[in-house]
């Protein structure tokens, strides 16, 4: 293809030389005085002595030799970058993907603003207690995104979020839903709902904000993202209004296992004194659980997936069990890809069961950061709990529980102590 290109503008630089010395020698014909001249009028021979006198025609030849050579010049230098151009992208050329390439860059993926104002006053957000209504908007699933070329990455809302429960295997998920060819997944927590997002501000301009955090995709693959906090610390109604049909991904465990794990998570981040016990924190000085502690409230599941199924259905729910995932990672994964509308992708070979770490990995051909395996952070050791402690702590669990797992429509074995 590129011998082709160049053999063609060869010639044609041949042929146009030839055209041009030809003109430049019908030219100087014209320019110099012969008999004719005779003939001609007394002004039009005086014309013409003093043109030929002042533009010689050797200068003239000079100035259209080199006026040729640099046409010559920057012409080669253009078909030389297309052949180029041309050896690396075969599509480079293609009119429609220039024109859908420079019509992208132009739009720089605009979010289109079409959500549509709140009927009725603005929700007023108070930093101690959280009002819940079930507003809706009634825009699109599609309409914050513009359609463009299939080649070309979008930027557009999350179509599925793991809201929690934190300390229950969500990073693990997220590892394991990492490397599914169809999602793009954000590969660190946004906290932009329970944290971020400014109420005071319209909300249209809060959510560009956000899509903006995100990761942009093509258009066949699915936005991800993990904050376990959103679970019990963001408000529902955001969620359900940036996109009412976001599915929902909630990994349960036992919440007397939750609040031993977010005791060490939180002593290592240095939010609890290195002197203090796991009983130190949980119970009083009485022996009394420490119902105002915050690894103790953030194991209630009840209130708070009571609060999302006021704005998002049953189906768009999908609650799993942590042991589940982290015993059976493989069947785990399909029932994900299932509610997910995947292609499949996790087989038996997907997964391996590391014995010094001692939980199921992703095979290192697949990912090869730490033979396939979480950071050393989540492989963290409990410390001992006594069983009198213990057993407090699930009699004072096991009706919160049962309430869950009424809402949920599902009984969990990590949640029946009795």
């Amino acid at each position: 293809m590129n011998s082709f290109l160049k053999g063609n503008m060869l010639s044609s630089t041949r042929i146009f030389c030839l055209k041009g010395i030809k003109c430049l020698k019908d030219m100087l014909k014209r320019m110099r005085p012969t008999a004719n001249t005779r003939t001609s009028t007394l002004k039009m021979y005086i014309i013409q002595q003093k043109l030929s006198s002042f533009f010689h025609p050797i200068c003239a030849c000079l100035i259209i030799l080199f006026t040729i050579c640099g046409f010559i010049w920057i012409t080669y230098l253009y078909k030389k970058e297309t052949i180029e151009t041309f050896s690396k992208d075969p599509h480079h050329l293609d009119p429609t993907r220039l024109f859908q390439t420079s019509m992208t860059e132009n739009v720089n993926v605009k979010i289109i603003n079409t959500l549509e104002r709140q009927e009725g006053e603005d929700r007023q957000y108070n930093s101690s207690e959280i009002h819940y209504t079930s507003k809706t908007n009634g825009y699109s699933a599609d309409s914050f995104t513009r359609q463009t070329n299939a080649d070309v990455r979008m930027a557009k809302r999350p179509e599925v979020i793991n809201i929690g429960i934190q300390k229950c295997g969500t990073g693990a998920l997220n590892a394991y839903l990492n490397i599914h060819p169809n999602l793009k997944v954000m590969k660190t927590e946004v906290h932009f709902f329970d944290k971020l997002i400014n109420h005071k501000r319209p909300f249209k301009e809060e959510l560009k904000r956000y899509i903006k955090m995100l990761p942009r995709a093509f258009p066949n693959e699915t936005i991800f993202e993990k904050t376990p906090a959103y679970f019990d610390l963001a408000d529902p109604y955001d969620l359900h209004r940036m996109n009412p049909a976001l599915k929902l991904i909630l990994l349960v465990c036992d919440p007397v296992r939750r609040a031993v794990s977010a005791y060490v998570h939180n002593k290592a981040h240095g939010r609890y004194s290195k002197d203090k016990s796991y009983e130190d924190i949980i119970f009083d000085k009485d022996g009394y659980i420490n119902t105002t502690e915050e690894v103790i409230i953030r194991s209630r599941y009840d209130k708070p997936l009571e609060r999302y199924l006021k704005y998002f259905p049953r189906s768009q729910f999908l609650i799993m069990e942590n042991t589940f995932l982290m015993s059976q990672p493989t069947l785990a994964m399909q029932e994900i890809e299932k509610f997910l509308g995947l292609k499949k992708f996790y087989t038996n070979e997907t997964f391996y069961f590391h014995k010094s770490v001692g939980y199921y990995c992703i095979n290192p051909s697949i990912q090869r950061d730490n033979a396939g395996c979480l950071g050393r952070n989540k492989y963290r050791f409990h410390p001992y709990v006594s069983e009198e402690n213990i057993l407090k702590l699930k009699h004072f669990f096991q009706p919160i529980n049962d309430n869950f797992m009424k809402l949920a429509g599902k009984k969990f074995p990590s949640l029946m102590y009795f």
